[in-house]
């Protein structure tokens, strides 16, 4: 059997983008050239080639027997076909080195074309070629150079249908980057890194065997033994060593680049060969696709800038477990990333594809460069961090695909407003945070910035109009409550917000009846089927603007007002002295949390963006979900509110039998507490959200005395006086607003209204467990 060897290749790195080539072409050129049973994997610290050659012989293969890629671009004006060729082209032309005999036949090729089309009255210049005529020319090079040089041009050109011809960025305009051309500086990379001088020069000229096998070293393992040629660029491809103000402490450091660095570099980014595609739906369009390439997105890396020119994205697959030449080439050529049954168009679209087991197998982890414009119009490749491969489906990610139906929509929208485009923004970053890592409270941070998306969308009557861009819609609860939950057990505002949004009221009769704090808070109401449409205001107005606590109070002074209109219009109805203002569903607020928001130890501002973004769901299955709002023990912080211990029973859910007994102290009492049916003043919601609460609890204290029951909190009497705290009138308002358990209420009864014969004892410590 033959001995295998482990070469660990430091000096290729998944950082920055020419390194990640460069192991790529060292895989290439071995696995082509040398030994077709290759591997090689990646690690933290860089890549590992396993061949049959040991580290003396994979040198030698690299200086004696590699045979270079025919890198030729004609079609390109400083491609080395005129005088800029001397150092490069001619060279190898006029050489007799039989490595380069390829490469000579394909010049001699790519000459003879030049010559066919200037005598047929093309313009001398290639720079005054035409569209059309640079595409005709590509396609006789592809019909006549040699196989060894179709990997070079299938990277860098991209033949469409008809007249169209496109180019990948990974390889620049056709192998031309800015003032890099690739085809003319790698035929020079190759003449140093291989030691080539021409048959007239021969001794005079070329690089010296001991340099070569130096810079070899070097680029291979990254020693740092060895000082590097200045003067060239690496283009793109290695932003670190190209020179530029600020590149160095004293200002402007030299261009620095090893020649084996560029050629294998080179060698390894023919396997990005491109295709044509069509990507169709919301903003489709014909475009030149590369593998793993995707549209940009000025989003999860520290440099990133919204005004930055971008032209793209590279997502560099990661794999962990030896692999041969094959089946890199299969994942480069078919590897896909899909997000939402579509292949990725985006950098966003491509980390929720890696979060959502929507990449290949065997791809751990993706290197993410992003191509922009720096430094004048030069591109460079900037490294924007590594993107694990998730190897189970995450369900904080899942529902983002709800949410993407309605984003497409105003991504795509051309000509947004400031306001809106800079919304849209704050929600592909929360986004991308969602899908790299952060977890279910990432997802409620980006339905906050949803929320803001839409708030700005609303007030954008024109664009809007326009685009026919509706409210957000079918957002559906039973994935998104469930997701959410994990990071509700760490936030009370989170259960707040999720168990206000979540109540409403379902008209069985009429379907497309459909009431919720949604329809009151924001400027939206429901159509056909329930689904939401524009409104010309909201009935209460301030959300985001003013305490989210005085806002719900004066929803609640709404809510009683339109069941008073409705009780008018409907004389079936029977007259009531109370107006009960619960919803019909949604979910069961927790009573340590109702009387945090009483007490004012909630943050307001985050209960506000909580609240907005919870509102976008489809809360109208609610009934249906499993979804239980729990809370960590550390999260708890006790507080009792007596005027919640008063005003709680008239609102909560009220158990109209008795059914199975809890597990009481006092079974009997608590049947009592259970048997009385306790109805609220309609002026009370107005009252406290006028931070009138002395009146309220006066009114409720008699209330109590008519039903039989004494009440008495911590051993007083109720105070009847008026709380001079109007904020805290208002965060009752809005607390009752809150769906309790009928279990609550029984807590709550408890505590303002105990059992006569423990009246010595304190009520608190009979009374059963909160919910």
């Amino acid at each position: 059997m033959t001995a295998r060897h482990s070469h660990h290749l430091a000096g290729c790195r998944p950082e920055p983008l020419g390194s990640y080539l460069k192991a790529l072409g060292v895989l290439r050129l071995v696995g082509e050239q040398a030994d077709s049973t290759a591997t090689g994997y990646w690690r933290a610290d860089g890549f590992v080639l396993s061949s049959v050659l040991d580290d003396q012989e994979l040198a030698s293969f690299l200086l004696s027997e590699y045979r270079p890629t025919p890198v030729l671009s004609p079609w390109n004006s400083s491609s080395g076909f005129g005088p800029e060729g001397k150092d490069g082209l001619q060279i190898i032309e006029t050489s007799d080195d039989q490595r380069l005999a390829i490469y000579r036949s394909s010049i001699a090729i790519a000459r003879a074309e030049l010559e066919r089309v200037r005598a047929a009255g093309w313009p001398v210049e290639v720079k005054n070629w035409t569209k059309e005529q640079k595409r005709e020319l590509v396609m006789a090079c592809r019909s006549r150079l040699p196989d060894e040089a179709l990997p070079w041009l299938d990277a860098a050109v991209v033949l469409g249908a008809g007249d169209g011809v496109s180019y990948p960025p990974l390889l620049g305009t056709g192998g031309n980057l800015g003032r890099l051309e690739l085809s003319q500086n790698f035929s020079q990379h190759v003449v140093k890194a291989l030691g080539v001088a021409s048959a007239t020069a021969r001794g005079k000229k070329g690089a010296r065997a001991g340099d070569s096998a130096r810079w070899l070293e070097e680029a291979l393992y990254a020693l740092g033994r060895t000082s590097l040629p200045r003067g060239s660029s690496p283009g793109q491809f290695d932003p670190g060593s190209a020179g530029g103000v600020n590149s160095a402490p004293a200002g402007e450091a030299d261009r620095v680049l090893n020649p084996w660095d560029f050629v294998l570099l080179v060698e390894g980014a023919v396997l990005f060969a491109g295709s044509a595609t069509r990507r169709l739906g919301a903003g489709g369009r014909g475009r030149s696709s590369a593998p793993f390439m995707a549209d940009s997105a000025a989003e999860g890396y520290p440099s990133a800038s919204e005004d930055e020119p971008a032209k793209g994205e590279i997502w560099l697959p990661l794999w962990d477990r030896p692999t041969t030449l094959a089946e890199i080439r299969h994942l480069l050529a078919e590897g896909r990333a899909d997000w939402r049954g579509n292949l990725a168009r985006s950098g966003l679209d491509m980390a929720k594809a890696a979060a959502s087991l929507g990449v290949d197998r065997g791809v751990r982890a993706f290197s993410r460069h992003v191509l922009v414009e720096r430094f004048g119009q030069s591109t460079i490749a900037v490294p924007a961090g590594r993107v694990t491969v998730s190897d189970r489906r995450r369900p904080d990610v899942a529902p983002i695909a709800d949410l993407d139906r309605w984003l497409d929509r105003v991504r795509y929208a051309d000509n947004p407003p400031a306001s809106v485009l800079a919304a849209r923004r704050r929600v592909d970053r929360a986004a991308f945070e969602v899908a790299t890592g952060g977890g279910a409270g990432a997802l409620a941070r980006l339905l906050a910035e949803a929320a803001k998306l839409e708030a700005a969308i609303a007030v954008a009557t024109g664009f809007r109009e326009k685009h026919a861009i509706t409210p957000a819609r079918d957002l559906a609860c039973s994935r998104w409550a469930q997701a959410l939950l994990p990071a509700a057990a760490e936030s009370v505002e989170l259960r707040l917000a999720l168990a206000l949004a979540s109540i409403h009221d379902v008209d069985t009769t009429r379907p497309e009846a459909f009431t919720s704090l949604r329809t009151m808070l924001r400027p939206i109401c429901h159509g056909v089927g329930g689904r939401p449409v524009w409104a010309a205001r909201s009935p209460v107005e301030g959300l985001g603007l003013r305490p989210v606590s005085a806002v719900l109070a004066d929803a609640h002074a709404r809510r009683v007002v339109d069941l008073l209109a409705a009780r008018r219009s409907s004389p079936e109805l029977p007259e009531q002295i109370g107006v009960p203002t619960r919803f019909d569903q949604g979910l069961i607020a927790p009573l340590h949390d109702v009387e945090a928001l009483v007490a004012g130890t909630v943050d307001e501002e985050i209960l506000a963006d909580f609240l907005a973004g919870c509102m976008l769901i489809d809360w109208r299955g609610v009934g249906g979900t499993r979804a239980r709002l729990t809370s960590s023990s550390a999260s708890i912080e006790e507080v009792w509110s007596p005027a919640l211990s008063v005003l709680g029973p008239f609102y909560a859910e009220h158990e109209r039998s008795w059914g199975a007994a809890p597990l009481l102290v006092h079974v009997d009492w608590d049947r009592h507490l259970a048997a009385k049916a306790l109805s609220p003043e309609a002026r009370w919601p107005a009252l406290l959200a006028a931070g009138q609460a002395g009146p309220v609890i006066a009114a409720a204290v008699r209330r109590l005395r008519i039903a039989g029951f004494d009440p008495v909190v911590r051993g007083d009497r109720v105070s009847l006086g008026v709380d001079p705290d109007r904020g805290r009138a208002r965060r009752l308002g809005a607390a009752l607003m809150c769906r309790l358990s009928w279990k609550s209420r029984l807590s709550l009864l408890r505590r303002s209204c105990p059992d006569p014969d423990l009246s010595n004892q304190n009520p608190k410590e009979h009374s059963h467990a909160q919910t």
